[in-house]
């Protein structure tokens, strides 16, 4: 395809430093092939993770305030930015909360927070202030955008609800990297002990406490065995700690912030993957307990149905009978683990980063030939 030698597209990822926004943009830059802009500008922070891309048509770009606080960042975006920008240039979001003016933008919305219903009251009164700071300033940059683009239609659904009706809305799903994404092998549960694992930021409406609740309460002779794997809110993890206290001999296991390789290894020899988010875009740690093919427990709210299908067992994520009845049909059943593992397994298949990539940039791609 001949390249417009304007066509040049800008990647505001100012504030984009760890999580799934991170791998999403270093797949995006892997798979530039896609792209029909003669350059793509990354503006990020100074030694970004993205400095590794840097080539003829890939430019990465920082600044001082970049380097700074938030209140610095925010002022370079709403300020600073637009004046890196000509006016026959695209504008792409990494993030919703996005306080620059300049109007032909595309967002990527990855936060469903204030937009689902109900869903800021899973925090305290100044996490709620903040979140719902930064759900005003989503809400408004989706509002003035030429084009958004989500991870699921719930996503898409939830936010036109708040928002009226969207111009140029794409859904185009998460991608899922192979390269740890090893299929579990054994589905055998020992006699002496059942293993759990739940990968998620702790987090109030990641609904830890309510599973820690039906494993203790689980009518078992195994011992349990629970890895929570994450980091997040240091209060509220002090307080599962001590919840998990136990004369059972439960054993319930903190393990913070791991790396990839360290986690899917001991997804792998768990015998059941539990993932009970109350607020989720797309559920990137669900598909990968997918693509492990692993026996799952999930939250039957917000868009997890829609990622996981018919690929595990949905419960609601605050009722421990309802978590206890699904890890005692998952015990019991070696067949019911085997059938769940492979529906998941089957598909997860149909998600890459390949496909996430090539289907962004032809949007890309197609709202800037609608808008120059």
């Amino acid at each position: 395809m001949k390249l417009n030698s304007n066509k040049t597209l800008h990647i505001d990822a100012s504030r984009l430093k760890s999580g799934g926004g991170v791998l999403h943009l270093i797949k995006l830059l892997e798979y530039e092939k896609y792209s029909d802009f003669e350059k793509i500008i990354v503006h990020t922070y100074r030694d970004s993770e993205f400095e590794r891309f840097k080539s003829q048509k890939i430019i990465i770009k920082t600044h001082p305030f970049i380097n700074k606080n938030i209140f610095y960042q925010i002022y370079w975006q709403r300020y600073l930015l637009i004046k890196n920008i000509s006016s026959n240039h695209l504008l792409f979001n990494i993030f919703s909360t996005s306080f620059c003016k300049f109007k032909k933008n595309v967002i990527l919305n990855q936060d469903l927070i204030g937009f689902q219903e109900g869903s800021l009251n899973h925090f305290s009164f100044k996490n709620k202030f903040l979140s719902y700071v930064k759900y005003v300033v989503a809400k408004k940059a989706i509002k003035n955008s030429i084009a958004s683009i989500f991870t699921t239609k719930y996503a898409l659904d939830e936010v036109v609800k708040k928002v009226g009706s969207i111009k140029n809305a794409y859904v185009i799903p998460h991608g899922m990297d192979s390269i740890f994404m090893k299929k579990k092998t054994n589905y055998d549960i020992s006699k002496s002990s059942l293993k759990i694992i739940y990968v998620s930021s702790i987090l109030d409406y990641k609904n830890h406490k309510y599973l820690i609740s039906a494993l203790n309460n689980l009518s078992t002779k195994k011992r349990v065995c629970a890895y929570f794997i994450g980091k997040g809110d240091l209060a509220l993890t002090n307080k599962l700690k001590a919840q998990s206290i136990n004369n059972k001999g439960n054993e319930f296991h903190f393990l913070g912030f791991l790396r990839r390789e360290e986690v899917y290894n001991i997804t792998r020899s768990c015998d059941i993957a539990v993932f009970l988010s109350s607020v989720e875009c797309f559920g990137i740690t669900l598909l990968e307990y997918m693509r492990m093919g692993m026996p799952i427990i999930c939250s039957s709210e917000s868009s997890l149905p829609e990622t996981l299908q018919d690929g595990g067992i949905l419960v609601n994520p605050k009722e421990s009978k309802s978590i206890i009845n699904a890890i005692t049909d998952l015990e019991m059943s070696k067949d019911m683990r085997l059938s769940f593992s492979d529906k998941a397994y089957m598909n997860s298949t149909k998600y890459s980063w390949n496909r996430t990539a090539y289907e962004t940039y032809s949007a890309l791609n197609k709202i800037y030939e609608q808008n120059f």
